[in-house]
């Protein structure tokens, strides 16, 4: 096969270097590759200039500055693991330049929406990081955001049209990228698609305490990608989990626990905190449900960019709907306390500080309310383990504590089937108000159960392990790892002397040969959807559910210790108390 890896993105080495991984592997492999990189076509603004939080506005040097890393870090590449190809720069003439700009000539605020350049829809893919820089969920913008626009449309037509010379060229049997969500990567990507080139993407896994050293491999973007795990879950729905998984599954917990990724908008879990019923004065006898809102920005955007469909006939359209809903019916159900718990992403948060227009919203919705329902903003400051410690059950619309919580044993309750990324028989489901009010009384009768963890366990052994290729062979840097002060101290100073010394060290590190090399391989030769769809598993033994069982025990009473250390729980019907119960029972 000849490979075209479209890789402008060099100075963000988390991303680059596990991409030019692969490239290498497949290229040992005999695979003929074509690696493009930028060469500074992208110098008006790009994704590693958004990451340092540069616009297009900023002094021509201080963008100058981040081309000059991004080349820097694209040549070690090149000489470190022999890959070659071109800058997409060499590939724009003045010709192409004064295509694109006639093309921006031709967009207006009523048009963009529909703006096609090759056929493919550039006006729609350019939205998507100007949407999640300021978390809209509208296409209303001030001349800022329109401005801000038209310099991510001219990159994205720009990335088009080197992209279609790059084609025309090269003639690839396959094209692989970092993210397929980018804007200039999801245009290149139609293109491909378009011209018969099935166009992969690659993406760090979602085990927070090995997300470096695992990659997505699958087609299109990691939207569809997760919507066909959830399709394949009943073929490893009755798979036990290794006593390895569970192990590599509890660590991703631990480092959720810390809160220090900032992919982790909770705060970290914190011992010894107040108890959240005393906190929002429940009566004794009160139910405590918390519904765990969903920041919409991200789910917009993907829908503006057609990455996701969205869902029609939903038991509520909007995330307002259910929360107003959930209200009417609170005042109906006095033995029941509702805390809602607003997602953090909403407000600025440790990636970005812009406050959402969905916040907004909420705050008008939330005037007025029961004595029997609270709201948990952000600024309280309050730990999603805190709320777990004493919740009965957990309300979710689509968000990741849905399965996170259930790996605790907590019951969730779910209103679809059709937007979580994850299977809804990890919680309760209910489509109607009337059986969702139903499974509701349902998780409150069965409360806490070893087999909710278990089922989790299981969905995340499919998401953590079965659908990724490993990298563990090739990179060894660790996003949670803490150096002492001396070692960053250290580490500074030896920056300053060798900015590349960290990239070196990578490459120095790596395995000469990539032990998933042939997975990679494979799912590329036989345009796979993904990793998933190729991947072999080994045979188990037959005492595998009993060994699982044994196991996973284990791994919770890690996690209980996390959480609690030595601390009794207070009562037997908090999770400490169940955890206690499970710890007992196992003596």
């Amino acid at each position: 096969m000849k490979i075209l890896f479209f890789a402008p993105h060099s100075a963000l080495w988390k991303h680059a270097f596990p991409e030019a991984v692969v490239a290498e592997a497949l290229q040992k492999r005999g695979h003929e590759l074509v690696f493009a990189t930028c060469g500074e076509l992208f110098n008006r603004g790009c994704i590693p200039m958004n990451a340092e939080g540069i616009s297009h506005r900023a002094a021509s040097e201080t963008r100058a500055q981040v081309c000059s890393r991004c080349k820097t870090k694209a040549s070690l590449l090149r000489r470190e693991l022999r890959l070659t190809g071109p800058d997409l720069a060499t590939l724009v003439d003045a010709a192409a330049r004064a295509e694109v700009s006639a093309a921006m000539a031709r967009v207006t605020r009523e048009s963009f929406l529909n703006f096609e350049h090759e056929g493919v829809a550039v006006g729609r893919y350019a939205l998507y990081q100007l949407l999640l820089r300021r978390k809209r969920i509208s296409l209303e913008f001030d001349p800022v955001e329109w401005e801000e626009y038209l310099a991510d449309l001219e990159v994205t037509l720009l990335a088009l049209v080197a992209a279609r010379a790059l084609l025309l060229a090269e003639c690839p049997d396959r094209l692989v990228l970092y993210n397929g969500l980018y804007s200039v990567n999801r245009a290149v990507s139609r293109l491909a698609e378009q011209r018969g080139v099935p166009s992969y993407f690659l993406h760090a896994g979602g085990n927070l305490s090995e997300r470096l050293q695992s990659l997505m491999l699958a087609r299109d973007n990691t939207y569809p990608f997760m919507q066909a795990m959830v399709a394949a879950w009943p073929r490893f729905r009755d798979r036990p989990c290794s006593p390895a998984s569970l192990q590599r599954i509890g660590n991703h917990f631990l480092e959720l626990f810390q809160g220090r990724s900032v992919f982790v908008y909770s705060t970290g879990a914190v011992t010894g905190a107040p108890g959240i019923r005393e906190r929002f004065g429940l009566q004794p006898a009160q139910k405590l449900l918390v519904a765990t809102l969903s920041s919409y920005d991200e789910e917009f955007a993907a829908e503006q960019v057609g990455a996701r469909v969205p869902v029609e006939n939903l038991l509520f359209a909007r995330q307002a709907d259910w929360v107003a809903a959930l209200i009417e019916i609170l005042r109906t159900r006095p033995e029941w306390f509702l805390l809602i718990r607003v997602h953090p992403r909403e407000f600025p948060n440790k990636r970005d500080s812009v406050k959402s227009e969905h916040a907004a919203l909420l705050e008008g919705l939330f005037r007025t309310l029961p004595a029997n329902v609270a709201v948990n903003w952000p600024d309280d400051r309050i730990s999603m383990y805190a709320l777990a410690e004493e919740t009965d059950v957990f309300l979710n619309s689509w968000s990741s504590v849905g399965k996170e919580m259930s790996a605790l044993g907590l019951p969730v309750v779910m209103y679809t089937d059709a937007i979580a990324f994850y299977p809804a028989d990890l919680n309760y489901l209910g489509t109607t108000q009337e059986e969702y009010v139903r499974q509701i009384d349902l998780a409150l009768s069965t409360g806490w159960s070893l087999e909710h963890a278990r089922k989790v366990f299981r969905w995340l052994a499919v998401e953590y392990e079965y659908a990724l290729l490993d990298i563990s062979d090739a990179y060894t840097e660790r996003e949670g790892a803490r150096a002492s002060l001396l070692s960053r101290a250290f580490a500074k100073v030896r920056r300053r002397l060798d900015p590349l010394y960290r990239e070196r060290r990578d490459c120095n590190r790596r395995a000469t040969a990539l032990k998933d090399g042939p997975l990679a391989e494979m799912t590329l030769a036989r345009a796979s959807s993904s990793v998933l769809e190729t991947r072999t598993l080994t045979p188990q033994t037959a005492n595998a559910e009993a060994l699982e069982t044994e196991h996973l025990i284990r791994q919770l009473l890690i996690l209980r210790a996390t959480l609690y250390g030595d601390a009794r729980p207070a009562s037997s019907k908090t999770l400490n108390g169940r955890l206690a119960q499970l710890a007992q029972a196992r003596l």
